[in-house]
């Protein structure tokens, strides 16, 4: 039998090692999902609004905004203000619109996934993650990316929808990939969280936590289907909609159903709300059916229809999920004095013949520690009905996960898992989960724990072997220097992982010591090393259980109503009884009994790395190393003595950063001001040419006009409409009366005119010189031409007032019935006279 024992814990090993060989992308998150939700998770006032945030994106999703019906009520609809709020681009939209919300939503997602990067590729070299980087992904995954979601998808339909039509805009095609990306990354993060979440061993109380992520995921995939089927549809007729509404009745139709039969979620008034929710979003899209065939229904029936029907319908659920939960735990509560009894009342009540039953009636006994899951009867049962689960099996493994004196069957269901040829990737996280949980709770050296000792022997006799190369050779180069450092840093890393993941491994403790004294001559941390260590060999925890103490805190009736003790065994009265009639187990229960009540007096003590008293360190400092007085205090006279040339690094390196930011600041702010200087003479040369530009296609507008009103032009006009494409917008039309042109351009050069004098004024208000460009304006340095009937005289005048002159002339000629006796007027004389010097 012991044979057969030891040989069944060897192919398992196997199993996990070969497990652990075969990572993919997904596994190498493992690690950095496992401290994401070991640490202190988003306050629910804070997630909160985003989750009901997103609750309402779906539900208004549901009445399908983009309809004829509703196009139909813009005028007197709140729905545009709704569109706005919930999916971020204001009604009407317009391009710039979207090119501004895709660009934050994708350098939002980008970051997020570059920090995501930047943690998996820092924990392969460091073995630990950054704090900041840690609180960044977890409050991106508890906030913006439910908010984000839905508006990535309506905008990566609209977009799309607009391309479709043949509106080509640069602004909508960035706009398509940057919101196709986010949403991209967005679906993948959001399922892969809530499906890992769902297998965590740390329990996060929050609205949404749940052991079976299904309905999360099938929401997710639902909207990511249908509302991009929808904007596909609308490419062609109208009645091809109806088809998506009948789709998104029967996915919320399924889902009501699997919650009311599955109660997937811990809180009973979130499982209220969600079930409200789903009936909305059927009878908002079975009310979008009818507003087809009824366009004149009134806007506001269907969105009282779906609030109401929310609202009466969470309520309702309410009621039943309280009847249901009490029903379950009473049948939950029944005591048996055995387990054949037990099994058969299971069967009885149906367990063998529902797996989703069997995981309700398991999720609410753990929930309420109902006594048929604290004997663990019920645990037995489900494992010996459905030893071929996967899903029963995880589920068993993971509620008996949070008890750590429950190894036994915690081990026999791993093997059965294990067993199996394929097992999927949240399984795999449990259990990745489980082997770490395991390594902190145990005192005891395991086969997985000895193959990992050998691997960290070999690494740290390969850094050991380049010390002391470098002491014996006096030839070598700065190269081999810097490996020796990036593998001492990487070394001592996995060394400290190692540790923290196995804290009570005194065997693992002895090669560490070794490795510091060896490799690095930390001789401080070596001591303080050896202590520890002695302090284990006596009994002493390390270790800090945070399932336990999550489960514990999220649940505190175990420990109110005495169900597990301070260390986790369950010890309940009727399983005491069950144990005391098992004879074969009852030499186990009083050893392992005897063990842990020796260890439970320092399993909660507060161990902290602490300076030694002189008397400690001297004593285990004669245990570790040779000289230790003399050798301890060189060490610290190393580490206390900081060299000059260090010392003046600090000063040099703060004078540096400070000189480069002052340099940085003004030339910032002197090309700042230089810009601002050109780009106001550039805008006053704009304006000046603009109006002399204007003036000339007046001048060429009365010059047409009068060819064609004397029958010269018509000769030309077939031929010049031959040349002009339909896209072409010339700025002379003569083909027919110009004389409103000439009016259309004269406006224009004046306001040209003003705008650059106001400029010249502001400038000189702001106190700048503007002399040199106004006094070519002013100064009265130009002739200008007068006619009268006998000829014309000129006399000294200023650019501006040529400029006025000819302008008045030219709208006098412009407001003319006719132009064909203006050559002879006095106006048409200063207008030729003026213009060309």
């Amino acid at each position: 039998m012991n044979a057969n024992n030891r040989e069944s814990s060897q192919d398992s090993v196997n199993n996990e090692i070969q497990m652990a060989k075969s990572n993919g992308y997904v596994e190498e998150q493992f690690p950095l999902f496992a401290s994401l939700f070991q640490q202190k998770q988003v306050p629910p006032i804070v997630f909160f609004p985003f989750m009901g945030f997103f609750f309402l994106q779906v539900l208004f999703v549901a009445l399908w905004p983009w309809s004829e019906y509703w196009d139909r009520h813009q005028e007197h609809s709140i729905v545009p203000w709704i569109r706005t709020i919930l999916f971020f681009i204001p009604q009407p939209s317009k391009p710039l619109y979207y090119i501004i919300i895709s660009s934050i939503l994708f350098g939002l997602t980008a970051f997020t996934f570059f920090c995501k990067l930047f943690a998996i590729e820092y924990y392969k070299y460091k073995r630990k993650f950054i704090t900041f980087f840690n609180q960044e992904i977890s409050i991106y995954n508890h906030t913006i990316l439910f908010a984000s979601f839905v508006p990535s998808i309506v905008g990566t339909g609209e977009t799309f929808l607009k391309i479709a039509r043949g509106n080509y805009s640069a602004y909508y095609i960035v706009s398509f990939i940057f919101y196709a990306l986010t949403l991209t990354y967005e679906s993948y993060s959001f399922a892969l969280t809530q499906k890992l979440a769902s297998k965590s061993l740390k329990i996060n109380v929050t609205m949404l936590f749940n052991f079976d992520p299904t309905v999360m995921v099938i929401t997710l995939y639902a909207m990511l289907v249908t509302i991009l089927l929808y904007f596909l549809l609308n490419l062609f007729e109208a009645w091809s909609e109806i088809f998506i509404y009948v789709i998104c009745i029967l996915i919320f139709g399924y889902q009501t159903y699997y919650m009311l039969m599955n109660l997937p979620f811990f809180d009973m008034v979130t499982q209220s709300l969600a079930v409200g929710w789903f009936v909305g979003c059927v009878t908002a899209n079975f009310i979008s059916i009818l507003c087809y065939f009824f366009p004149n229904m009134k806007y506001s029936v269907p969105l009282l229809l779906t609030l109401i029907t929310y609202i009466f319908f969470s309520g309702v659920a309410l009621v039943f999920f309280i009847f249901k939960i009490n029903y379950i735990k009473n049948e939950m509560n029944q005591e048996f004095k055995y387990d054949e009894q037990a099994f058969e009342y299971y069967d009885i009540i149906g367990l063998n013949f529902s797996r989703s039953s069997a995981l309700v009636h398991l999720k609410i006994a753990f929930q309420y520690n109902c006594v048929c899951f604290t004997s663990l009867s019920l645990v037995n049962y489900l494992i010996e009905r459905y030893d071929e689960d996967e899903l029963v099996l995880s589920m068993c493994l993971q509620l008996l996960s949070f008890f750590p004196k429950e190894t036994r069957l915690q081990k026999h269901i791993q093997k059965l898992l294990l067993k199996r040829r394929r097992l999927s990737f949240t399984t795999r996280f449990l259990i990745y989960q489980l082997e770490s949980l395991n390594a902190i709770r145990n005192f005891s050296i395991n086969q997985q724990s000895k193959i990992k000792l050998i691997e960290l022997k070999t690494m740290s006799r390969q850094v050991e072997m380049m010390t002391k190369a470098a002491l014996d050779n006096n030839k070598l180069t700065a190269n081999y220097f810097e490996t020796l450092s990036e593998k001492a840093i990487r070394a001592k890393a996995i060394w400290k992982e190692n540790i923290q993941n196995m804290p009570n491994n005194s065997k693992l403790l002895e090669e560490y010591i070794r490795y510091l004294v060896e490799a690095e001559c930390d001789f401080t941390e070596a001591v303080y090393m050896k202590h520890r260590q002695s302090v284990i060999e006596l009994g002493n925890s390390f270790s800090v259980d945070y399932s336990f103490r999550s489960m514990v805190a999220a649940f505190p009736n175990y420990l109110k109503k005495k169900v597990v003790d301070f260390n986790g065994r369950i010890c309940t009265k009727i399983k005491e009884e069950r144990l005391s009639l098992d004879k074969n187990n009852s030499f186990l229960q009083q050893s392992n009994a005897s063990f842990n009540e020796k260890a439970s007096d320092y399993s909660n003590s507060d161990y902290s790395k602490e300076e030694l008293d002189a008397e400690t360190e001297e004593f285990f400092g004669k245990q570790t190393i040779l000289l230790s007085k003399v050798r301890l205090a060189l060490h610290r006279t190393l580490l206390n003595k900081i060299p000059l040339s260090i010392k003046s690094i600090y000063f040099v390196s703060f004078i540096m950063t400070l000189y480069i930011l002052l340099v940085f600041i003004l030339g910032n702010t002197l090309s700042v001001i230089q810009i601002e200087n050109q780009v106001d003479s550039m805008q006053q040369l704009k304006s000046l040419s603009l109006t002399r530009f204007y003036s000339a296609l007046a001048n060429i507008d009365i010059i047409m006009e009068f060819t064609r009103e004397i029958g010269q032009i018509q000769q030309y006009t077939a031929k010049l409409k031959e040349f002009l494409s339909d896209d072409d917008r010339p700025f002379i039309i003569p083909f027919d009366s110009m004389l409103g042109e000439i009016i259309n351009y004269t406006t224009l050069s004046s306001q040209n005119l003003h705008d650059l004098m106001e400029l010249l004024a502001e400038r000189s208000i702001k106190g700048d010189d503007v002399y040199d460009y106004a006094s070519s304006l002013t100064n009265e340095t130009l002739p200008m031409y007068v006619c009268f009937a006998g000829g014309y005289n000129y006399y000294p005048a200023s650019l501006a007032s040529i400029a006025s002159q000819m302008l008045a002339n030219q709208r006098l000629i412009g407001g003319r019935q006719s132009i064909i006796d203006a050559f002879s007027d006095a106006g048409t004389c200063e207008i030729t006279t003026n213009f060309v010097p």
